[in-house]
């Protein structure tokens, strides 16, 4: 008798999770897919009552005309360097920090990591206004570098308690056998510590690519030329002030979406797994 009530209360516990898990998946991808629906109905069909999720009249039309009126190429290309520099600079300057931190026990290392640690409690308010008057004082307002610097602030201190994290748990038997072979603490770094970390330097750069590539304020703050806009702030070009264009505004959205979506999906296991090292480190 026992043993059929604990069968019963383990199939009634595996029913529970997997009906949680499915209503909480329905409320995580309804909105993409009816973002993704909006952007190819035509502007009747958006406003139609009561709303449909599928209309007889969808199109790419949204998107040629985001393209061809709204600039979305130019916008896109931005976005791609910001996002890009930005990426490649923080990978840099992360990697050497933490190979100095976790692998070459820094000297008051652990001050730095509580340090940074506590960098991530501040509110961007607080950043962004020292951040604007520091790219003013330099010039390069509505450039590309203003964008990067003030990203780079961001993202450097989270990748270095990303990639910490994998560098701690690289034994020290390895330095010292490549050290026996004849190798400099460069050559240690190149040839053992960058392929053992490989896992936390990409999920480091994912980290930083999706926060970067849908990152709107700073872009707003930084950016008075619409030339220089960025994917997310270029949405706001749709909203006008009696009017709303909804297709493009989706059509653009989903454009922003699909990359970082893709990237996580396809290294969300090595992204789970480096936050479990940094937690662990």
């Amino acid at each position: 008798m026992k043993k059929s009530n604990m069968k019963l209360s383990k199939v009634t516990f595996k029913i529970v999770r997997y009906l949680y898990a499915i209503i909480i998946t329905i409320f995580s991808v309804f909105p993409f897919l009816w973002m993704v629906s909006t952007s190819l109905k035509p502007a009747n069909d958006i406003y139609s009552t009561p709303p449909r999720f599928f209309t007889s009249n969808m199109n790419f039309d949204n998107y040629i005309t985001a393209i061809k009126n709204n600039n979305l190429l130019g916008y896109t290309k931005n976005s791609l360097i910001v996002t890009l520099s930005t990426v490649a600079i923080t990978i840099v300057i992360a990697t050497l920090a933490a190979f100095a931190i976790g692998y070459l026990k820094l000297p008051k290392g652990k001050i730095v990591m509580k340090i940074l640690y506590s960098l991530q409690m501040l509110p961007i308010a607080v950043t962004i206004i020292p951040m604007y008057i520091l790219c003013s004082r330099l010039h390069i307002l509505n450039k590309y570098p203003s964008l990067v610097l003030a990203y780079l602030a961001g993202a450097v201190p989270v990748a270095v308690i990303l990639l910490t994290g994998f560098m701690v748990d690289i034994p020290d038997e390895l330095g010292e056998a490549a050290k026996i072979d004849g190798c400099n603490t460069f050559n240690a770094f190149w040839r053992i510590v960058m392929p053992i970390a490989l896992p936390g330097i990409v999920s480091a750069a994912i980290f930083s690519f999706i926060r970067v590539w849908q990152e709107f304020i700073i872009a707003l703050s930084f950016t008075s030329d619409s030339e220089m806009y960025t994917l997310p702030v270029g949405l706001k070009t749709y909203i006008g002030m009696h009017d709303t264009d909804w297709g493009g505004l989706m059509a653009t959205a989903v454009v922003i979406s699909i990359p970082a979506i893709i990237i996580f999906v396809a290294v969300q296991k090595q992204f789970v797994d480096s936050l479990a090292g940094s937690v662990k480190g």
